[in-house]
């Protein structure tokens, strides 16, 4: 009888161990290591060749200036890897996915988004940004 009750605890934990590894792999980043973990993270899964994902160039630049202390800013190409845009069902590009510091995707939005919309979207998953730094103003 004990038998069986270490045997039975040994596959309990062995399937608790797969569930945590599998939702790991469902993180929502880009499968490369941050050095930022501990910020929340902006990634953006658009293309070089698309209209509004350009559009969003000058937003990201704006972002990571105006938040590096607070953001991490991350732009995926789905067109150039589509093997990392795949895996999280990205249907229209852009696509910014809000991350919170341990990985876990807190909303999305699809198509353009403007700096001041993404500040306020994340205030409302309780990470604010924050001013942004004077370098800003001296545009």
């Amino acid at each position: 009888m004990r038998k069986n009750l270490v045997v039975l605890g040994a596959v309990v934990l062995a399937f608790a161990a797969v569930a945590v590894l599998r939702s790991r792999d469902r993180r929502a980043d880009d499968g490369a290591p941050h050095p930022r973990d501990g910020l929340p993270r902006l990634i953006e899964r658009g293309s070089d060749k698309c209209a509004s994902c350009k559009a969003m160039e000058p937003v990201l630049d704006e972002l990571r200036r105006d938040h590096a202390a607070a953001l991490d800013v991350v732009f995926i190409d789905v067109w150039k890897s589509p093997e990392r845009a795949e895996p999280f069902g990205v249907r229209v590009i852009p696509t910014q996915v809000f991350v919170a510091p341990g990985g876990a995707e807190l909303g999305r939005h699809e198509g353009f988004f403007s700096a001041a919309q993404i500040r306020a979207r994340f205030d409302e998953f309780g990470y604010a940004l924050g001013v942004p730094t004077p370098a800003r103003s001296e545009r």
